[in-house]
C-alpha cells in the first residue's frame, strides 16, 4: 500500500503547467512526515510552503526540506514522478469543446 501526493503549478499564469507527484509507502508516512515537520523548524513552523517566495531568512529550513527527500533515511522507498506540460501548445477549442478545464483535466 502506497499514499500518493499530488500537486500542480498555476493553470493560468505560466507558460508551462508542472505536475508532480509522491508515492510513499504507507507504512513510512508517519516517519516522511515527522522528518519533513523537523526540517521546517523553527522558520516555517505551519502553513503552506510557497516556493516561488523564498526569503533569505526562511532559505535554509526550505533546503532542510529539499535534503529529507534527497538525503533523509525516511525517504527511501519513495518514488517520484512529474510531467511538465506546455500550455501554448494545447488547443482547448478543437480538442475540448473549448474548455480549458475539461483540457486541464
Amino acid at each position: 500500500m502506497a499514499d500518493i501526493y499530488i500537486d500542480e503549478s498555476s493553470q493560468t499564469r505560466n507558460r508551462y503547467l508542472l505536475l508532480g507527484g509522491v508515492i510513499i509507502p504507507t507504512m513510512t508516512v508517519d516517519l516522511t512526515n515527522a522528518c519533513l515537520a523537523a526540517a521546517r523548524l523553527p522558520e516555517l513552523p505551519h502553513g503552506e510552503m510557497k516556493w516561488g517566495k523564498v526569503s533569505t531568512a526562511k532559505e535554509k529550513a526550505y533546503r532542510r526540506v529539499v535534503d529529507c527527500f534527497f538525503d533523509a533515511t525516511e525517504f527511501r522507498g519513495v518514488h517520484f514522478h512529474s510531467v511538465v506540460i506546455d500550455t501554448h501548445g494545447l488547443d482547448n477549442h478543437q480538442h475540448n469543446g473549448s474548455s480549458s478545464e475539461v483540457g486541464f483535466n
